[in-house]
């Protein structure tokens, strides 16, 4: 079962994060930036904190992103995260969707470790805090 967690700035509430505790991995669920807040560093901070913990165990962090979130992509990539792999449609998602797995580099190169998905709900407006 994830922990949620609601991330707050100055006494409001701006977002939220999921994650999951595995054996050999720390997945991320979700991580949600209200899009008034976004472009602050707010999900970047949250984002190292949570790497930073699974790295104190000896675990690396995973995560998932649908491939029509070149936003997200683009997010996990600028802070460190390489792809692994591509997986099929998943179904507990958009039918006909594939995910990208994303790990840290914390993440031992010969250990494998998956984390769950990092997605919107349909109807959330993202916006690329670079433009």
């Amino acid at each position: 079962m994830a922990d949620h967690e609601v991330i707050e700035q100055d006494g409001n509430a701006v977002g939220c994060v999921a994650s999951i505790w595995h054996d050999d991995h720390l997945f991320i669920e979700k991580l949600y930036i209200s899009l008034s807040f976004q472009g602050r560093g707010i999900g970047a901070q949250v984002l190292k904190a949570k790497s930073d913990q699974a790295a104190q165990r000896g675990l690396p962090t995973k995560l998932s992103v649908l491939l029509t979130t070149n936003l997200a992509d683009r997010f996990y990539r600028r802070e460190g995260f390489v792809q692994e792999a591509e997986t099929p449609e998943r179904r507990r998602f958009s039918k006909g969707c594939a995910d990208i797995l994303i790990s840290s580099p914390e993440g031992r190169a010969d250990r494998e470790r998956r984390v769950p998905d990092v997605n919107p709900d349909p109807g959330d407006e993202i916006v690329d805090p670079e433009d």
